[in-house]
């Protein structure tokens, strides 16, 4: 089977091949730093603060009740253990 003898857009080269280079041409300013605090420490405090804040809202339940669920077989078993049960 033949390939497409199509010539790629030269803009579209250039934009790939800028975006393949892009980490060599960083540099530290006011606005990067900024940005990068904000997005590093600010929007993760904030969020971790809401669902600190909204976590005493939710029901709770029983360590003994079948409701609570466990992700995994690991976690069961570590949560048999601290109960002092086996499978």
């Amino acid at each position: 089977m033949a390939h497409l003898n199509v010539k790629p857009d030269p803009a579209y080269l250039k934009y790939a091949a800028m975006m393949k280079t892009r980490h060599h041409y960083f540099r530290w300013t006011p606005r990067t730093a900024r940005l990068t605090f904000i997005y590093v420490a600010v929007v993760p405090s904030i969020m971790g603060y809401i669902a600190y804040k909204t976590d005493e809202n939710l029901p709770r339940h029983h360590p003994s009740s079948q409701l609570v669920l466990l992700s995994s077989s690991c976690a069961q078993n570590r949560y048999l253990d601290l109960l002092g049960e086996s499978l």
